[in-house]
């Protein structure tokens, strides 16, 4: 498909167009009248030389027939001078177009950078506001029981991961909605400490969700999470290793847990579980390309979708 042009493009392909024609018709009235005077002139020494009535009357009607010919080429001249002064100004208004469009797209580049400067700052303030209410022993990297303790995502990476996972939802025919561009989710958040990227996915506006969930191994910061961020029985009280996965249409996981044959388990578990047509989001994995029936959509955001029931699990 050819890339549509703007207005200033159009008419200056047009200018130029109308210039080649004009030209290309000059040139070939020219021609005719050179090969016309050629002509005539060879009758007129042949006249001087020993005239005749045929030769008289082959010069008046070539002399007839140049009148017409220079009369067309004076034409096409001034045709050509106005397509020539056409060309100019469209050549002219095509420059102060294209000038607007680079000044316009220096602000756009401005305006992202200031965005990004924004979006960071903003990154830091409700880091540094969220921080302030959590816990001290979150920031522990493990657990007694073998578990990482909650491993907080960069805010703006985690909206960049729900913003590409809205783009494929509303691509996908399993997820139509007759008025929406996707239906409404669920979405279970696995390891979900005190349920702060609930409560951010629940207040951003990014998805529609039908619910919302989240369970942690750790019952100090489910019951923080209750009530600091009123997440209630949206979240409890589970083992990763043997939650089952199913009912849900997206799943968030950050690495459970540091140890590779127990993260290892919770994949296959996690995997053999979801419900078929659900995607994972999947932060820091193992190894999810050892299963079949788990396709990567976006492998820059750590995105994948399960697309048939697994039949035991990957070697």
């Amino acid at each position: 498909m050819t890339p549509p042009t703007d207005p200033a493009t159009e008419r200056l392909n047009a200018a130029l167009a109308e210039l080649d024609a004009t030209m290309a018709e000059v040139d070939e009235l020219q021609r005719k009248v050179d090969h016309v005077t050629s002509r005539m002139d060879t009758l007129l020494h042949r006249t001087v030389r020993s005239p005749t009535a045929n030769l008289g009357a082959n010069l008046r009607s070539l002399d007839a027939r140049s009148d017409v010919l220079r009369k067309a080429l004076d034409r096409a001249r001034r045709a050509y001078a106005a397509a020539r002064k056409g060309y100019h100004q469209a050549s002219r208004a095509y420059r102060e177009h294209h000038d607007q469009v680079s000044v316009r797209q220096a602000a756009i580049g401005t305006g992202l950078a200031d965005a990004e400067r924004c979006k960071a700052a903003l990154e830091r303030c409700l880091t540094d506001l969220l921080g302030r209410q959590a816990d001290p022993g979150e920031t522990q990297a493990q657990r007694l029981d073998g578990a990482n303790r909650y491993l907080p995502v960069p805010i703006s990476r985690f909206f960049d991961s729900l913003i590409a996972l809205e783009r494929h939802l509303a691509l996908d025919p399993d997820y139509d909605h007759p008025a929406l561009r996707h239906r409404p989710v669920s979405f279970l958040d696995v390891g979900c400490g005190s349920g702060r990227d609930l409560a951010l996915a629940r207040s951003s506006g990014i998805l529609p969700f039908s619910a919302i969930a989240g369970f942690d191994a750790d019952e100090m910061q489910i019951a923080r999470g209750r009530t600091l961020f009123g997440l209630g029985g949206d979240i409890r009280v589970a083992d990763a290793l043997s939650f089952d996965y199913g009912g849900f249409d997206v799943v968030f996981s950050v690495r459970p847990f540091p140890d590779p044959e127990r993260l290892a388990a919770f994949e296959s578990r996690l995997v053999s579980t979801l419900s078929p047509s659900a995607y994972l989001i999947a932060v820091l994995p193992l190894d999810l390309a050892r299963f079949p029936d788990l396709d990567a959509i976006d492998p820059a955001h750590g995105i994948w979708k399960k697309t048939a029931p697994t039949r035991g699990d990957a070697s």
